[in-house]
């Protein structure tokens, strides 16, 4: 394994029960929320197998004049991974959790959709498609538009600089700039999460994605035989580690029968990594 004992345990103890719980609820009978819910808990769950994969690499062969067998050490992976469940976590939040109206609940599902079926028609569009299912899906964005525009909760956001942004753009049938209503950063917080904890964290996990400078520098000349490739394993197996608890901590919130179905040890972590993600990271000077 890459990361420190301590670390592969506490991730593998969060993997385990999201696992678990993401198996025994899928197939549940729920509502619109309840079935997004378990998809988006379901993602982070088979995305959490493969960061495994990656904190504890197997062995390979049979690449070129490569050596029979050898062990991978994908950094960059791990990181972009992360940052998917950190961001996975961020929207399960803010459309299935966060406490608000049930007319905002609605209007935020509505705007799911609806930047769901303009994406697709956008990516049609690109490519100069003439495929009929373009027309029925221009006729559903347009119905959605409509239902959005007739909402009792339409426009409420627009006094911010992020949703006067979405909604003169929704007005003008201009492409979609994004899915929700809140920048990642207020979704981080509505979460519980502070913002040095979500700025500094998205940020350094962003550079592996983007192949930033810093990033890349810090890959030069390094193995799996490099003594400080645990300093830089430990902290995304425990970001990793986090985020999927905190995942499954909200999707209990909605599914509390499901809470059986987890340890103490979901417990006692979940517990730390909540206080954790609440404290100014400057004045965290070492993890749990």
């Amino acid at each position: 394994m890459l990361a420190d004992a301590e670390s592969d345990r506490d991730f593998h103890i969060a993997l385990h029960n999201i696992v678990t719980v993401s198996n025994s609820m899928n197939d549940k009978d729920t509502d619109r929320v309840g079935m997004l819910s378990s998809q988006l808990l379901l993602q982070c769950a088979i995305t959490g197998i493969t960061i495994g994969s990656l904190i504890r690499p197997v062995s390979h062969e049979g690449f070129g004049d490569l050596p029979k067998q050898f062990t991978v050490v994908d950094i960059p992976s791990l990181a972009i991974l992360t940052r998917g469940v950190l961001e996975t976590f961020l929207v399960h939040h803010h459309v299935c959790v966060q406490q608000v109206s049930t007319e905002e609940r609605e209007y935020r599902l509505l705007w799911w959709d609806w930047h769901d079926v303009s994406e697709r028609i956008n990516s049609l569009e690109g490519i100069g498609s003439k495929a009929p299912k373009l027309s029925v899906l221009k006729k559903r964005r347009d119905k959605l538009k409509i239902t959005l525009m007739n909402h009792p909760w339409h426009g409420r956001q627009s006094s911010t600089k992020h949703g006067k942004s979405l909604f003169d753009d929704f007005t003008k049938n201009k492409p979609p700039k994004d899915a929700f209503l809140a920048t990642k950063s207020e979704m981080a917080k509505a979460s519980g999460i502070h913002p040095t904890q979500h700025w500094i964290i998205y940020k350094s996990l962003s550079q592996y994605a983007h192949a930033q400078p810093v990033a890349v520098s810090t890959l030069l000349g390094l193995s799996k035989d490099s003594p400080d490739l645990q300093m830089y394993v430990r902290p995304l197996a425990r970001y990793a580690t986090s985020y999927l608890l905190l995942i499954l901590r909200d999707f209990l919130k909605l599914f509390p029968q499901a809470r059986s179905l987890v340890n103490q040890d979901f417990e006692r972590l979940e517990q730390i990594w909540t206080g954790v993600h609440a404290s100014d990271l400057k004045s965290v000077k070492t993890f749990p």
